[in-house]
């Protein structure tokens, strides 16, 4: 196995998951804060490893592989706990969609479906 940098990119993605799963259960603003930021340079990366990977050549077999994964293992570290939260309001905070209500499980399943 050849570590590239987009390799790397993905490998760290994926290692970043746990994180942005479970920061939006700790107490305060903070924690989901810096939840959202880590996704979005998750999410960044994603393009990044992408482009450097066709850019310079570096497609190989391991990132083909783990970057759908990565994208997967995001997509239900942020979709299950904001499904969560969503339905379990705490006594001080109610993470309720205004307009919306709780995340309905339809679309849960929905999205999870679709990447299953």
């Amino acid at each position: 196995m050849r570590w590239t940098l987009p390799n790397i990119l993905t490998l760290s993605r994926i290692c970043l998951t746990p994180v942005i799963a479970l920061l939006p259960f700790i107490d305060g603003y903070e924690p989901k804060v810096i939840a959202l930021v880590i996704f979005i340079a998750a999410a960044v990366s994603d393009v990044v490893d992408g482009y450097l990977a066709r850019r310079y050549h570096q497609v190989s077999e391991l990132g083909q592989l783990l970057d759908p994964i990565a994208d997967k293992l995001l997509l239900f570290a942020t979709l299950i706990p904001i499904f969560w939260i969503t339905r379990h309001p705490t006594i001080l905070v109610d993470y309720r969609i205004p307009w919306w209500g709780s995340l309905p499980v339809w679309v849960a399943l929905i999205l999870i479906g679709r990447e299953v």
